[in-house]
């Protein structure tokens, strides 16, 4: 009999009314954080330090209407008198209450739950390529339960720099003073993101140096937790009081995120990391054993949780060994299991699959070979020829690629047509490893597996040579 499984959404109506002492923290509300990572956090920042702006000068407007009144009632409520005309009028303005100074505290964050207004209405982006993918429904779901709602968000950073090959986000959700857990954003729809992604292959990039420093300053910075007295809020009413105890820390991503976690957790201290409880390394690349030692990955394992869907591609690029592997059941198929979105949830913890499908192993072994007989001089070549020749066109996003018309797409692949030797090797290399790997697979792989690879890859090939057809000339014969 097949299982019925729930979606994300599903795992925060049937649990969410219950906070973390009465269900303690686990790898399904990882997941949902680094999904909410997704959304552009600081428009919701923004909105709660215009609210403040206006809840204070509505304040010192009922105090200015209160001290006039009073000010009136202590004259006997007497209109003034001119000393020179002898006539009665309305005071001056030079004998009015003179006017406070408005005090306004900014909020240094704000609760999940005051991203509901800006997600009914539609006004929150999903910093992802790909779009929507139900993101926002699941928002509006967390956003109204008490397991999420109650999380307070602080510390948004979204830095994107391209002159740096740069974009880095991350995020801290804190539930009282028992835990905190720092989310680090995958990649997002600009082509800086995606360079950086390749970029992993050859040297340490900017945004793993940062979300190292960021870990560094939220746990070295965090006090030693104190009994916080129980507060009331409008939706939910008294939350429970905390024991005067460490406060434990979560570090996690998806994606390019999870690269951010995992990189984090094998240069954390010793000190740092007696704090951090887990690390969730959610369907993201590895290391090249050039750029980090992986010794450092081993002195992690004992506190990582590393989940990939069943068709995972991006998470076995220089895949990470760690221990506690769990591989999970998506409502997508093929290459679209990445989307964390999409994942299912079986009795509220994440719904195990079988071992990873073995249509994907030919993919995997083609991208692990080729990036293997590259030298990291050459991936250097190939990664920066690539992304200059995809943004010659002014392109700055993955969508500015498809709405840039024939027009932008003749400037890249003009820059194509110029990559360097090293960089068509490159390329020829990719094919005859795809090939090779191909015919020594194809005998082992059943053929419902076959069928699905080829169900995966169909839509990019017929893509590729519908623009062929379109163009009416041989464009990657060109190129190479």
């Amino acid at each position: 009999m097949e299982r019925k499984l729930d979606n994300l959404k599903d795992y925060i109506l049937w649990l969410g009314e219950f906070d973390y002492s009465a269900k303690p923290f686990c790898e399904v509300d990882a997941v949902l954080l680094c999904l909410i990572s997704y959304f552009d956090l600081e428009l919701v920042l923004q909105a709660q330090k215009a609210k403040a702006i206006r809840s204070a000068k509505a304040a010192a407007r009922r105090a200015a209407k209160k001290a006039a009144e009073q000010a009136g009632q202590a004259s006997g409520g007497k209109a003034g008198k001119d000393s020179a005309t002898g006539l009665t009028g309305k005071k001056t303005r030079s004998s009015a209450v003179p006017a406070q100074p408005i005090e306004i505290k900014e909020p240094e964050g704000f609760f999940i739950r005051d991203c509901l207004p800006m997600a009914e209405k539609g006004t929150i982006s999903v910093c992802i390529t790909g779009g929507e993918q139900g993101f926002t429904e699941i928002l509006k779901a967390a956003a109204q339960s008490k397991r999420f709602g109650n999380l307070w968000v602080s510390n948004c950073v979204d830095r994107i720099e391209p002159e740096n090959d740069l974009q880095f986000s991350a995020v801290t959700f804190s539930w009282e003073n028992d835990f905190s857990f720092i989310a680090y954003r995958g990649t997002d729809n600009t082509l800086v993101g995606w360079k950086e992604d390749f970029m992993i292959a050859y040297t340490r990039t900017e945004a793993q140096k940062l979300a190292l420093q960021y870990a560094q300053d939220a746990i070295g910075a965090a006090p030693k937790a104190a009994p916080q007295k129980p507060r009331k809020t409008k939706l939910f009413g008294k939350q429970p009081e905390t024991s005067c105890t460490q406060k434990r820390w979560y570090i996690g991503g998806h994606s390019k995120g999870a690269n951010l976690a995992l990189y984090t957790g094998a240069y954390l201290n010793d000190e740092q990391m007696s704090q951090v409880e887990r690390v969730f390394i959610l369907d993201g690349p590895g290391f090249a054993p050039e750029v980090l030692d992986l010794k450092l990955i081993k002195r992690l394992d004992p506190k990582a949780t590393r989940i990939i869907p069943e068709h995972s591609i991006i998470g076995r690029i220089m895949e990470p060994q760690i221990t506690d592997l769990r591989v999970i059941e998506s409502s997508n198929s093929g290459v679209m299991e990445h989307s964390i979105s999409s994942w299912l949830v079986d009795h509220g913890r994440m719904a195990a699959a079988d071992d990873p499908h073995p249509s994907d192993m030919w993919i995997n072994d083609t991208i692990s070979e080729w990036i293997d007989k590259m030298s990291l001089s050459d991936r250097i070549c190939f990664v920066s020829e690539l992304f200059d020749a995809l943004m010659s066109g002014g392109a700055e996003t993955i969508e500015d690629l498809s709405k840039g018309g024939l027009a932008g797409i003749d400037q890249v692949i003009r820059s194509f047509k110029g990559f360097s030797d090293t960089t068509k090797k490159t390329l020829s290399d990719l094919q005859q490893a795809a090939m090779g790997n191909a015919v020594k697979r194809i005998k082992d792989v059943p053929a419902d597996a076959l069928d699905t690879a080829v169900n995966t890859v169909k839509p990019f090939f017929k893509s590729a040579m519908d623009f062929i057809i379109e163009k009416g000339k041989g464009v990657i014969g060109g190129i190479l």
